[in-house]
């Protein structure tokens, strides 16, 4: 299993995430869905990253709406942390590539911590905040298989077909 850290502080690891854009990982691409746009101070919303005080920082959701980060890829497992501040929640729910929730996660608990390792593969993470209040999403910890690419299956392919014209041979 491979692994990538979503920490949203460089443009390689999603800093520069914005609605609509996708981030290119080694494990394929993670597209974030409407949201996305400067955090003003005074709205409610869903933050990436852990400057919850920051205006610079990227607003996922508003006024409790959900928003979904997406992943062309099976994830394996993901793991993340959140924040709220002001009497917040945070609503996290991993869904499968039908849009079928498989695992969620809430709290109310200022700093917290949270782990999906499902039997069914990740596709997206929908994220709220039900009580309308600041709230967080940081570090998130992304696992995924490696599936080799058709020409490396190919190469595989040939060399195996080699070896047996080679046995056939002698």
């Amino acid at each position: 299993a491979q692994a990538f850290l979503l920490d949203f502080e460089t443009a390689a690891t999603g800093g520069a995430f914005n609605a609509g854009n996708t981030l290119s990982t080694p494990l394929g691409t993670i597209t974030l869905d409407n949201g996305g746009s400067p955090c003003a101070s005074s709205s409610q919303q869903v933050r990436l990253g852990n400057e919850l005080l920051n205006t610079n920082v990227l607003c996922l959701t508003d006024n409790g709406t959900f928003d979904l980060i997406n992943f062309d890829f099976d994830v394996d497992s993901i793991s993340g942390d959140t924040e709220y501040r002001g009497g917040g929640s945070i609503l996290v729910e991993a869904l499968d590539i039908l849009g079928n929730l498989i695992a969620s996660f809430s709290s109310r608990n200022p700093t917290a911590s949270f782990s999906f390792d499902p039997v069914a593969s990740i596709r997206a993470l929908r994220v709220s905040d039900p009580v309308l209040n600041f709230s967080g999403l940081d570090n998130l910890n992304i696992s995924a298989t490696a599936i080799p690419e058709p020409g490396s299956l190919a190469l595989l392919g040939f060399g195996l077909a080699g070896l047996a014209a080679l046995r056939r041979r002698k």
